[in-house]
């Protein structure tokens, strides 16, 4: 049995829920599994794996909450999202000691695999995912960005990219980007696929209230744009496109906060939207929501609505675009991200050539003409977390048993190239060393 900690220290929804679904998929697949995070978010109780949000701080002083047991499964209507605090600088002694601190912990707690889902821990130091493989322990990240979305990809290979052992990517789209940006990696790199959700469970009695709520006739098309509205996700083509006079009928609900803008509204969430909506004449048309909803709100959102729009100029993956296939909502999409590789099964989509506004509203026009058509529902077994995870664990039980781990060395010409290192058996260090280590 792989005894597995997956750690997330983000204040981060979706990265959060993705980390659930995963441990989830593990624990059906009869591993022992620790999620550690930084921040609950609202996110559902489990009989499948244990939750610990204890990062970004001491952890010997949170002794109470590392011994806790996994609340049982309750109740369908989770709690609200709480507030992500972002963790204060600290000081590169205070890093050290944290990441020192975690590490043997995760040693000492016996821990096969350590799993990690963000390329920056602010709170500890970047040798850490080099101080768990020295440790003994099978090193896995997931690369859910291979560059910032709003930014290119560095220069130098991020640490968790050189120094975990299997590096997980949800689509031959984002493994062929990242191989583009580092191509030393390409041995470790596997294609694991973002699953569907399990814990936005559906609700369709919600339907006619919620539209009513919003003041949506049901023979309206309303079209959904939710989570963080930020420069890649273009909404900008969305609210263009909403002036098409194809749909005039059709409502847009925007849901989330805005963030990475240089044109944003103070003190409103959704004010740039706001105001480009009022340009537009379309604001009559708009339903803002500006703050991120629950978990049972986005499902009653999902419910109500009829278009999800993904007209993404960047992108790796989206879990916007899995809880779109979850609740059967037909999908506007380009094709960046992978995007074409998940919907290629998936009887309700359009994929836009591109990203413009005139491509969105041919998009939209076209799921509007389509939403009565008859279609056999989507088959989402290939999108199971437990087969997902069972996918992972063979890769992950078969990197350990061969004793393969890879490290980046520099060859004499100065470009990279994968080493093979010794067995695993043989690369543990002591604490002592191993912390010795992380300094230099």
């Amino acid at each position: 049995m792989q005894h597995i900690a997956v750690l997330n220290p983000l204040g981060d929804y979706g990265i959060n829920q993705y980390c659930h679904e995963l441990a989830e998929g593990l624990g059906l697949n009869g591993a022992s599994v620790s999620f550690f995070t930084g921040a609950d978010c609202g996110l559902p109780p489990s009989s499948h794996h244990r939750r610990l949000p204890v990062l970004n701080s001491v952890l010997f002083k949170q002794r109470p909450a590392l011994a806790g047991v996994a609340p049982s499964p309750a109740t369908a209507i989770y709690s609200e999202p709480s507030v992500a605090v972002a963790p204060p600088n600290h000081s590169p002694l205070r890093k050290a000691f944290l990441t020192i601190e975690l590490a043997l912990y995760l040693k000492a707690q016996r821990y096969d695999v350590v799993w990690t889902h963000w390329p920056e821990m602010e709170s500890y130091h970047p040798g850490f995912w080099r101080l768990c493989r020295r440790l003994g322990m099978y090193v896995v990240h997931t690369v859910h960005n291979v560059s910032p979305h709003d930014g290119s990809a560095s220069l130098s290979l991020p640490a968790p990219y050189k120094h975990a052992d299997l590096l997980v990517v949800h689509s031959a789209f984002a493994r062929a980007e990242l191989l583009s940006a580092y191509p030393q990696v390409a041995a470790k790199t596997i294609v694991c696929l973002h699953g569907a959700y399990s814990i936005y469970l559906r609700r369709p009695e919600a339907r006619d209230r919620v539209r009513q709520q919003l003041g949506v006739a049901p023979d309206q098309p309303l079209i959904l744009f939710c989570g963080a509205i930020r420069p890649y996700k273009n909404i900008d083509a969305v609210l263009h496109a909403m002036r098409d006079p194809r749909y005039s009928e059709a409502v847009l609900a925007v849901a989330g906060t805005e963030a990475g803008f240089a044109d944003g509204v103070a003190g409103d969430s959704l004010g740039r939207t706001r105001r480009i909506a009022r340009e537009l004449g379309i604001e009559d048309r708009m339903r803002l929501m500006p703050r991120h909803l629950s978990i049972s709100e986005m499902s009653e959102l999902f419910e109500a609505g009829d278009i999800k729009v993904l007209p993404y100029l960047k992108g790796y993956g989206s879990g916007m675009l899995l809880l779109a296939m979850t609740f059967g909502k037909y999908i506007v999409s380009t094709r960046t991200g992978g995007a074409d590789e998940y919907l290629e099964s998936y009887p309700r989509a359009t994929l836009l050539q591109g990203p413009s506004s005139e491509e969105v509203a041919d998009g939209i026009a076209e799921a509007i003409a389509r939403l009565d058509d008859p279609a056999p529902p989507a088959s989402l077994s290939h999108l199971q977390w437990p087969a997902i995870a069972r996918q992972a664990l063979e890769c992950i039980g078969k990197g350990q048993s061969q004793g393969i781990r890879y490290e980046m060395i520099s060859t004499a010409a100065g470009s990279r190239r994968p080493r093979t290192a010794k067995p695993r058996s043989s690369v543990a260090s002591t604490p002592p060393r191993a912390a010795a280590k992380l300094s230099k």
